[in-house]
């Protein structure tokens, strides 16, 4: 009786031995993964993003012809690539997602007069002055920093657009601001006054009257053109 186990027990560890090797048979050591991406343009890929407003606040009343100069906010901030936020003057942000780094421009018009909401007009111009162009996203520097900045001009309606910043090919891709003045460090920005961006009252009014405590606006165009040289 003890030999019959013992031979079933020998025949039950033959039979393991010979399996094992089969069962731990070599595979492959490397395996494949596929990378799929496919590009499509938004729907806007070339767009001015944002354009702030241009307040000259209140103003002394003159019968010559007088030059004001427009007004820091301080609700208007621009986070520097690094993360410093400084209080920002008057500034238009592009944004070029195209993807066939053709360049571009960025040009303005005024509108029309100067207007109170009764139609009571000024006559004025309005002078730009672009200073510079910055990024807050990383890599501003490998996008292309835009080039060719306009110079200082100045505006009246029918006087047609005016180039304020140009991308050259392979330059502005991505999200650039065109600043019109510095950036100021101080809190109290807001009090301070911009000489880039003035507003220039011709003397007499061509003969209208200015109405006390009014206030008079237009609007400015900001147009950006598929193209840069």
């Amino acid at each position: 009786m003890k030999k019959s186990i013992k031979a079933t027990l020998l025949t039950s560890l033959l039979c393991s031995t010979l399996i094992g090797p089969t069962a731990l048979a070599a595979g492959p050591a490397e395996a494949e993964s596929a990378g799929k991406v496919t590009f499509t343009h938004e729907d806007n890929p070339l767009r001015v993003a944002t354009a702030t407003d241009i307040i000259f606040g209140e103003v002394a009343i003159s019968g010559d012809t007088k030059t004001y100069n427009a007004l820091y906010q301080d609700s208007d901030k621009f986070t520097e690539f690094g993360g410093t936020e400084k209080f920002a003057p008057l500034n238009v942000t592009t944004i070029d997602s195209r993807g066939n780094n053709a360049g571009w421009k960025l040009t303005v018009k005024m509108d029309d007069q100067f207007k109170t909401a009764d139609g009571d007009v000024l006559s004025a111009s309005l002078k730009l002055e672009p200073t510079s162009v910055a990024t807050s996203k990383d890599e501003g520097a490998s996008r292309g920093v835009p080039s060719v900045k306009g110079v200082a001009t100045e505006l009246t309606p029918g006087s047609g657009e005016a180039m304020m910043m140009n991308a050259k090919p392979n330059e502005g891709i991505g999200t650039w601001t065109t600043f019109f003045g510095d950036l100021q460090d101080d809190t109290q920005a807001g009090k301070r006054q911009n000489d880039k961006v003035q507003l220039k009252v011709f003397g007499g009014n061509n003969g209208q009257p200015i109405k006390e405590n009014k206030e008079y606006s237009t609007t400015v165009t900001w147009t950006l053109l598929n193209t840069g040289d």
